[in-house]
């Protein structure tokens, strides 16, 4: 396995950024969530969001010779998305690929997580992270 910086929206990449966007999608505050990861690149779809953190050079992924286990984007020192592909969970591959970006010149320190995601939120937790804020509003 290894982490890389994405340089090129491959197909595996791709397939696995959808089925992130989907898992996303059915979650509490996910449309929302998926709102912001497309607006803050300024893109109208999912693969133009992609494409964006690809050629900004913000997006990295955990791969193997044949497949892409997961994936995080930021967007300066802010996670805004980190994914794993659910066969892959529970092996280390989330906490791998934050050990990877906190090497980055400028490593990340905050991260964008869904109310109810329990898991996300105990990874941040468990490298030190606190939760810090909860944005409220009425949609």
């Amino acid at each position: 396995m290894a982490v890389v910086r994405a340089t090129q929206v491959r197909l595996e990449l791709l397939e696995r950024w959808i089925t992130g966007a989907s898992e996303v999608e059915l979650s509490r505050g996910g449309e929302a969530y998926l709102l912001d990861v497309i607006g803050e690149t300024g893109a109208d779809s999912l693969e133009n969001a992609l494409t964006y953190y690809v050629e900004s050079e913000q997006l990295y992924e955990m791969t193997t010779d044949d497949d892409v286990l997961g994936f995080a984007s930021l967007s300066g020192e802010i996670i805004t998305t980190l994914y794993v592909a659910p066969e892959y969970r529970r092996r280390g591959v989330a906490r791998s690929l934050l050990e990877e970006l906190f090497q980055l010149e400028e490593p990340p320190c905050d991260a964008w997580v869904l109310p109810g995601d329990r898991a996300t939120k105990s990874l941040y937790e468990n490298v030190g992270w606190k939760a810090r804020l909860l944005t409220m509003g009425d949609e």
